[in-house]
């Protein structure tokens, strides 16, 4: 029951906080404002968003790559098993999502925090079907995409 209410807790600090609130909660410094927002090392907004139109570009070429190899009956190279992999999957979707949300840039959504909601969105999803009781033992068995998510709310928010 405390692993239920922890993510419930957690979940509605994520989507229900203002940024105030989650500059008061994160001790943001000064620094912060003056330039532009958070980033973890060199990994900043624009950094994660080339990097996901990267990884959908890699994600379409492999798929065609391996839908060109079963076609000709050849065997698809390692690469394009790898970039079209789950995580890159999910990357491709949540770009494409950013991408259309493009016309939202007025009301305050940015590229960023379209990709950002999206991944949000997906790993949310993931948690509902796994049932709210295994909630953890879901973010644990998807690390990748649970630390993706934690980094992007990072970046994104702070």
């Amino acid at each position: 029951m405390m692993k239920i209410i922890t993510i419930l807790l957690s979940m509605f600090v994520v989507t229900g906080a203002n940024r105030a609130i989650v500059q008061k909660t994160f001790l943001k410094s000064k620094v912060l404002d003056i330039r532009g927002g958070a980033s973890i090392g060199p990994v900043d907004g624009d950094m994660v968003m080339d990097l996901a139109k990267a990884g959908a570009t890699a994600y379409v070429a492999g798929a065609a790559g391996k839908y060109i190899a079963t076609a000709s009956g050849s065997s698809s190279s390692d690469l394009a098993d790898f970039v079209t992999s789950a995580p890159f999957a999910l990357n491709a979707l949540c770009a494409a999502f950013s991408a259309g949300m493009y016309g939202l840039t007025s009301s305050g959504y940015d590229g960023l925090k379209a990709y950002t909601v999206a991944n949000i969105l997906s790993l949310v999803l993931k948690i509902n079907s796994g049932g709210l009781d295994k909630a953890v033992d879901t973010l644990l068995e998807d690390k990748v995409n649970t630390v993706l998510n934690l980094a992007l709310i990072y970046v994104t928010f702070v």
